[in-house]
């Protein structure tokens, strides 16, 4: 392939990733924020929660989810938990077909739905022909549980991807600890439920959270760290208490001499001969060094990083060190409230508050 052929199949993408997609997305989003004036709004934000339409929908989106996870989880565990530990014929041909739904059109399962629970549907054929239900007569089910109807939608669209998770995490069981079990008298659903799902359980989190939800960079970086404190809670056997959050430090509670001069880091570009010659990135990223570099640039504003000023300028010893990472505390028999320590906090983590006399 020539350079020319591949620079104009290049600049066709882009045109066409940038007509279809960039600019329906800035479209949408300037749609949301600017109004009709040209200034910026959150006014129509405002709106969505104030309009019940809209809040019945996140509302019903939020329950849906629950509902969808609890039903995937209710197909994929028994098949997974069979498939795993029950020996029978056409086993394998049997695990390949409950694999089907990953490969199928989301639409062709609302299609099956369809034809099963509609008012002509199989359901209510199959009524008819055992004389529950009289001639001519017929029960819409989608029409009377439309909610329902999609839990059953997403949970046989997705339950395959729970399935493997769980047979995966199954395989991994050491058969020792349910032979331990049996042993001590634990057996049958209480082995199951007091031994194999606790050992299973990291397969079942990383299943649950592949059920449907926003599937972007943005809200995986934001619950990502809330959702394995979740977790790690739950494994443990003890309730996460949510950690109080600082006030938000302005700029005039900092102390911006406490910091050294700290220009960001240059990324390399590439020169402009070869940008003409190459398809490589213009702008190059930055390496790990530079990488931490920038990260220590923060000013950790609100946020204690246990600098010691505090500490150091105390005169009445009132200052105690917790030990690294656990920052500092206050003893308030000792501190008279001078307020040095606050003016001298490089971050502003440190409020004074009137005491009640």
């Amino acid at each position: 392939m020539s350079r020319t052929f591949a620079a104009v199949v290049y600049a066709l993408t882009l045109v066409f990733f940038g007509a279809f997609f960039l600019q329906p997305i800035i479209q949408t989003l300037a749609g949301a924020f600017i109004d009709a004036d040209g200034k910026v709004t959150f006014a129509f934000v405002a709106e969505v929660f104030r309009n019940e339409i809209y809040t019945d929908g996140l509302r019903n989106a939020f329950l849906l989810a629950l509902a969808s996870t609890a039903a995937t989880l209710a197909i994929a565990l028994p098949l997974a938990f069979v498939a795993d530990r029950v020996e029978f014929p056409g086993k394998k041909l049997l695990s390949a077909l409950l694999l089907v739904p990953m490969i199928l059109p989301p639409f062709v399962g609302a299609i099956g739905i369809r034809q099963i629970l509609g008012q002509y549907g199989s359901l209510n054929s199959a009524l008819h022909a055992l004389g529950l239900l009289d001639a001519g007569s017929t029960i819409d089910w989608l029409g009377r549980g439309r909610f329902w109807g999609m839990v059953a939608l997403n949970a046989l669209h997705l339950y395959p991807i729970l399935y493997l998770n769980v047979s995966a995490a199954l395989a991994n069981v050491d058969p020792a600890m349910e032979e331990a079990a049996e042993n001590l008298g634990c057996t049958g659903f209480r082995k199951f439920r007091k031994i194999t799902v606790p050992l299973i359980m990291p397969g079942l989190f990383a299943g649950g959270d592949m059920v449907p939800a926003e599937r972007n960079v943005t809200v995986a970086i934001g619950h990502g760290k809330k959702a394995a404190r979740h977790i790690d809670a739950w494994l443990r056997g003890v309730e996460l208490a949510p950690a109080a959050k600082h006030a938000p430090a302005t700029f005039e509670r900092l102390n911006p001499w406490y910091y050294s001069d700290a220009p960001k880091t240059v990324r390399p570009q590439l020169d402009l001969a070869r940008r003409t010659s190459s398809f490589d990135e213009v702008q190059g990223g930055l390496t790990e060094d530079n990488a931490l570099f920038e990260a220590r640039r923060c000013l950790s504003c609100g946020n204690c990083f246990e600098c010691d000023n505090c500490y150091g300028v105390c005169p009445d010893n009132a200052v105690v060190k917790l030990g690294p990472g656990n920052r500092f505390a206050f003893n308030y028999d000792y501190c008279k409230g001078c307020g040095v320590c606050v003016a001298e906090c490089p971050c502003g983590a440190i409020e004074m508050i009137p005491e009640d006399v």
